[in-house]
């Protein structure tokens, strides 16, 4: 009979080996920089059989969501995985089931990235956040100057402007500047750049970008304006690659961008543990977790991902 505990500290390299090889595809040195850098056995959970061996784990991350003006200590499910011979055998629903359990106890809310959102709606989670992702041909952007533009930018200017662009939205996670540090120090493990636009010596635009061989990608966008924004861009067009821009829901850029391709990705599915909670703090009387968010008083916007 398989049971729920927390790793234990020698079994970081066993996990951090399945991890590895399961999650090849979207490594690009993730991997590594998580596991040196944000992994901690008291945030790891393992199911284990009868000899205390590995079936399934995941990794859970403590949060704190500004939701219509008011912090949530939220939970951050990420790394699922099952070992290959488990499989199909039930074991990932016990792990979540068990896992679920545990947060309903302490956070009002449970969020798990969910590129398939079905497969996470057995356990509670409704799809809460979708992204826009335009593709962009670099032919069509403008040619800029390049004044303004920098790619080296202090953690504490990039906690700045974050707070400044995320007060025109609701949902979002609370960062610091090791916060920042650490995306900072991610980035360059997977070999991205950080883009910036300045304009009298204040931060108005950052992007994350990373090289894929055919296309770049920027996976966090940050401006104040659309021209600090298409300044950016228009930087990225001597690397005649195509650009595919990740943007929240109602990030419409379509005027800015007519000729861009749009697609709809499923991003983050959210599950409520305490809805009667949550119904007393925001005055509300909501049925559910879908609910609770048809009442976000701005756009919502979220890119954490651990």
């Amino acid at each position: 009979m398989a049971r729920l505990r927390r790793a234990k500290d020698e079994e970081k390299a066993l996990i951090y080996r399945w991890w590895k090889g399961i999650f090849a595809e979207d490594d690009g040195g993730h991997s590594d920089y998580y596991f040196e850098h944000y992994y901690q056995s008291k945030q790891s959970y393992v199911l284990v059989d009868e000899k205390d061996e590995l079936i399934s784990s995941c990794q859970v991350h403590t949060k704190t969501l500004m939701f219509n003006q008011k912090p949530l200590q939220v939970s951050l499910i990420v790394g699922v995985f099952t070992l290959p011979k488990y499989r199909k055998q039930g074991y990932m629903k016990e792990l979540l089931d068990k896992v679920i359990d545990i947060m309903s106890y302490r956070d009002t809310l449970t969020l798990i990235q969910a590129y398939v959102p079905h497969l996470y709606e057995p356990y509670g989670f409704k799809q809460i956040y979708v992204r826009n992702i335009f593709w962009l041909d670099v032919l069509s952007l403008p040619t800029v100057s390049p004044l303004g533009i920098s790619y080296n930018v202090s953690p504490l200017e990039l906690r700045d402007l974050y707070r400044e662009f995320t007060q025109h939205f609701t949902g979002y996670c609370v960062r610091n500047e090791q916060d920042f540090n650490l995306l900072l120090g991610e980035m360059n493990a997977m070999s991205g750049k950080l883009v910036a636009y300045q304009e009298d010596g204040k931060l108005l635009a950052y992007a994350f970008v990373y090289p894929h061989g055919d296309h770049l990608e920027i996976d966090e966008m940050v401006y104040l304006n659309s021209k600090a924004l298409v300044a950016i861009l228009g930087s990225l067009k001597s690397t005649n690659l195509p650009i595919r821009l990740a943007v929240s829901e109602k990030e419409d850029l379509r005027r800015l961008f007519p000729h861009a391709d749009l697609e709809r990705q499923a991003y983050t599915s959210v599950r409520a543990n305490e809805l009667r909670l949550l119904n007393d703090l925001y005055k509300l009387s909501v049925k559910d977790v879908e609910g609770l968010f048809m009442a976000a008083e701005k756009p919502l916007w979220i890119r954490e991902n651990q």
